[in-house]
């Protein structure tokens, strides 16, 4: 079993309730405690699972979810298939949309910062490898933010994104 930490909860959630087929596509609502899971490569599809471990929700996406990340003040999950194009997920509505494109392949590279509301967001293959690049949400305006994150001799490129939240 995997535990959740969350400090109003000691839940846990079961192990193999939900596939996931490749990619790092789980995302966690901490206001309720619910993780949504993507299929991955495997099909368009995300689960949502209370803090029990109980399926409450299954929704068809507009492209796979690759890797997501998730947006604590509007509940919006901002997702990305394998390929450069990012899109959002509300599942209050719910809704699906397209935001924009990385310059690249984005693979596991993709974080959304609430102290800047842009999203981060890695290429890690395909064109333009280790790039990072921040995207509007609102507009899907992309500009460079960092360079140099070399396939070469960091396997990959950029996998994966985490920025400070206190230090920003």
């Amino acid at each position: 079993q995997i535990p959740v930490t969350d400090p109003g909860s000691a839940s846990y959630f079961a192990v193999f309730v939900a596939l996931n087929g490749g990619g790092s596509p789980l995302v966690y609502r901490p206001f309720d405690g619910h993780l949504f899971v993507s299929l991955g490569e495997a099909a368009p599809v995300l689960q949502e699972f209370n803090p029990s471990g109980t399926l409450v929700g299954q929704y068809f996406l507009g492209a796979s979810a690759e890797t997501m990340t998730f947006d604590p003040a509007t509940g919006r999950i901002y997702y990305s298939p394998s390929g450069s194009s990012v899109r959002v997920f509300d599942p209050s509505g719910p809704s699906d949309a397209a935001v924009g494109a990385a310059s690249g392949t984005i693979n596991g590279g993709l974080f959304f910062d609430a102290s800047t509301g842009l999203l981060f967001v890695g290429t890690a293959n395909g064109t333009n490898p280790g790039r990072i690049e921040t995207m509007d949400p609102a507009t899907g305006a992309t500009q460079l933010f960092a360079t140099g994150f070399d396939p070469e001799n960091s396997p990959g490129g950029v996998l994966g994104i985490w920025r400070d939240p206190v230090t920003a």
